[in-house]
């Protein structure tokens, strides 16, 4: 994952540097993801998801890919917020 950041750090602007900075973060994304930082993930794909809907069709693979993620992220982040909010109340 360090490679995959320092990458994105180098990426200069364009259209195709644009794609590949999606690719890049979309797999930081991913990766985040099975390393059990849903919050983390949702950022960098939400990043992704911007440039995918500047630069891509709206039934891209790419796209899906992404916004599968998101879904994936988004819902791990509520299960973690709701799991925490029990343990502290099981703590009063």
């Amino acid at each position: 994952m360090q490679f995959e950041q320092r990458g994105l750090a180098t990426l200069a602007a364009g259209k195709r540097n644009e794609i590949d900075r999606m690719r890049t973060l979309t797999e930081i994304g991913l990766d985040l993801q099975d390393l059990g930082q849903p919050a983390q993930a949702a950022g960098f794909l939400h990043d992704a998801l911007a440039i995918s809907e500047r630069a891509q069709t709206h039934d891209s693979p790419a796209r899906q890919e992404i916004t599968a993620a998101l879904r994936i992220a988004s819902g791990a982040e509520r299960l973690d917020h709701k799991v925490g909010a029990l343990c502290h109340a099981d703590l009063r």
